[in-house]
């Protein structure tokens, strides 16, 4: 388990997360889009008489969404560019079919309908329909419940890419803070971050250094349009600062890139996080092995007086829910029926970044003491995780995703 402090930490920064969901403006009235609204009462059969093929595809996919969720018209937006004058000439277009349908005047229908999709509908959209990758960017809009937690269960696990730490070493460590305070609900997390830039890019211009200035200003830049994405009052993070941000939080450690030599032989290590055994408290997971049985990455970690190197991951929530804290269960219960959005989801996924590590041997400790021996190295990683989770031997964190953009909720615990 880790430390009573941090635990104590993440306990306070969850009391104020769940305060201020309580403190938000009130709903706003919303109207439907009406074209949207037009597409979803028409009949599958009209839309294939009227629109072929697409007119299905479109037909099924709107036919799922919520148009009483106040986000709809960026749907409509989305696929029709948001102009009132072609969504008129569409209902017009829909009227004409279901006349023509009802009177048997179908002999230039496949040709209006293909004219109309050719010259006004973007190339792309048909594609993005039959693929899902519209439905997978609306979920949030999805109506049934049971829809809304499948398609976000079949999210895959990813490992979260930490590249830029290796390119930008000590500065972005330094860079990033050491907790999430600043990032809760209605925080401005970036003030003090461009106001801190602001004044190293003065300097460095004051100094003639107009490379090092510029990539400031482009830092910037991100902090501005991260502080303009705030959604709800939340805050718009990355999912490599959070993994940085939260490493620094649970007591890992920052090693920079260095060059070994060892008789004829010269290797230059990555710059990476490690992690200490006692930053898991009892939970000594890990079988005991010679270095010979390491991996590469697993025999630097030792080399640099460090039990394991930090490789974080974040899981779909769906697939942690049955781990997840009553406060966890309580945030999210509260955003899938969010007051201040007339009582509906407003993130299309909820992502538990998981604070992981590279392990390559196929027997762990689990959870409950006895060695479990998995094959299967991506099964192994998994409950690995879990144990890690279930013991409390790391604090994870809950993230929420709209429009592939990822904002800070809570802590883990």
């Amino acid at each position: 388990m880790v430390s009573d402090d941090l635990l104590e930490r993440a306990r306070a920064l969850q009391e104020t997360v769940l305060s201020r969901l309580a403190s938000g403006p009130p709903s706003v009235g919303h109207q439907r889009p009406e074209l949207l609204d037009r597409i979803k009462k028409s009949p599958i059969e009209l839309l294939k008489f009227a629109l072929g093929d697409f007119g299905v595809s479109l037909g099924s996919f709107v036919k799922t969404l919520d148009l009483d969720h106040p986000e709809s018209h960026a749907v409509s937006e989305s696929i029709f560019g948001g102009d009132r004058f072609f969504a008129k000439n569409f209902m017009d277009f829909l009227s004409i079919a279901e006349f023509a349908r009802q009177n048997s005047l179908d002999s230039c229908f496949p040709f209006l309908g293909n004219t109309m999709v050719r010259e006004y509908i973007n190339k792309s959209l048909y594609k993005k329909l039959e693929s899902g990758q519209i439905a997978r960017s609306y979920i949030r809009l999805v109506q049934d419940a049971s829809q809304r937690q499948a398609l976000r269960k079949s999210k895959n696990t990813q490992i979260i890419d930490l590249q830029m730490l290796s390119r930008k070493g000590d500065d972005f460590w330094n860079a990033q803070c050491d907790n999430f305070d600043r990032f809760i609900r209605f925080d401005s997390a970036y003030e003090k971050e461009i106001e801190t830039a602001e004044r190293k890019k003065s300097r460095y211009e004051e100094m003639g250094c107009t490379t090092l200035a510029s990539e400031i200003a482009r830092s910037i830049g991100v902090f501005r349009e991260n502080v303009q994405h705030a959604y709800y009052g939340f805050n718009r993070v990355t999912m490599t600062s959070v993994a940085v941000i939260l490493a620094k939080f649970l007591g890992y450690r920052y090693v920079a890139e260095k060059q070994y030599n060892i008789g004829s032989y010269s290797y230059t290590s990555e710059s990476r996080i490690v992690i200490d055994q006692s930053c898991f408290g009892d939970y000594r997971f890990a079988i005991d092995r010679s270095v010979s049985g390491l991996t590469q990455d697993e025999a630097m970690g030792k080399i640099l007086g460090a039990d394991h190197v930090y490789r974080p991951k974040i899981y779909s929530y769906q697939n942690m829910v049955d781990l997840a804290p009553d406060g966890v269960r309580k945030i999210v219960d509260t955003l899938e029926s969010f007051p201040e959005a007339n009582g509906k989801p407003v993130f299309d996924h909820f992502g538990v970044i998981v604070p992981s590590v590279i392990y390559s041997e196929s027997c762990f400790r689990d959870s409950t003491g006895l060695i479990r021996k998995i094959d299967d190295m991506q099964e192994l990683s998994v409950l690995l995780d879990r144990s890690l989770v279930k013991t409390k031997s790391v604090i994870p964190v809950l993230i929420g995703e709209r429009d592939n953009k990822c904002y800070f909720i809570s802590l883990w615990v």
